[in-house]
């Protein structure tokens, strides 16, 4: 999930492990799953294969912003530009 920008986390983690056991597991399988620290120890065991990291929340203007509107109104407008100023690639930068 991490090359979809989805960082691995330990809830991320325990939802997935919780869901491959009951798949498995059945009703033999804890409704509680995991248990408290076992992402925490799982985690420790495979540090060389897996990494874990903390999501950190946007600010929140900058959160409400990002939406396929928004988005699509932002690019429209930009292209509008480079046409009506007649913008060259050499003289576009940073506006992504």
């Amino acid at each position: 999930m991490e090359d979809r920008g989805f960082p691995l986390s330990h809830c991320r983690l325990k939802e997935h492990v919780d869901e491959i056991c009951h798949a498995q597991l059945g009703s033999l399988f804890p409704e509680t799953g995991v248990g408290q620290n076992w992402t925490h120890r799982f985690a420790v065991k495979h540090s060389n294969q897996i990494k874990i990291s903390r999501s950190r929340p946007l600010e929140e203007k900058r959160g409400c912003a990002v939406n396929p509107n928004t988005n699509a109104a932002w690019w429209k407008i930009l292209d509008d530009t480079i046409k009506k100023y007649q913008i060259t690639c050499e003289n576009t930068y940073g506006v992504d």
